[in-house]
């Protein structure tokens, strides 16, 4: 977790990102058994999410949030791996 932090990664947003990505699939109470979460947190999200799809382009968000992974993870292994030309990290 300290490592993510010192690379920049905002833990709580991705964690709530990955929440309000999870109920838009599934049903809130279903998440919330399979996560351990409360049954009030994943409606919260849900509703959340319903807010802010129309606002956002999410396949404009997470190639971002992949790029920026994607580079991350080239410092904090020291470029070990190759990006192709899709972006996508190759082990050499």
């Amino acid at each position: 977790m300290t490592r993510l932090r010192n690379l920049g990664i905002n833990l709580l947003a991705a964690r709530n990102t990955a929440l309000q990505s999870l109920v838009v699939e599934a049903p809130p109470p279903l998440v919330a058994e399979l996560l351990g979460c409360s049954y009030n947190t994943a409606p919260r999200h849900a509703e959340i999410a319903a807010h802010m799809g129309p606002l956002r382009d999410q396949n404009s968000r997470r190639l971002e949030l992949a790029q920026h992974l994607i580079n991350c993870a080239a410092k904090a292994f020291g470029n070990r791996g190759a990006t192709n030309q899709h972006g996508s990290v190759s082990a050499q």
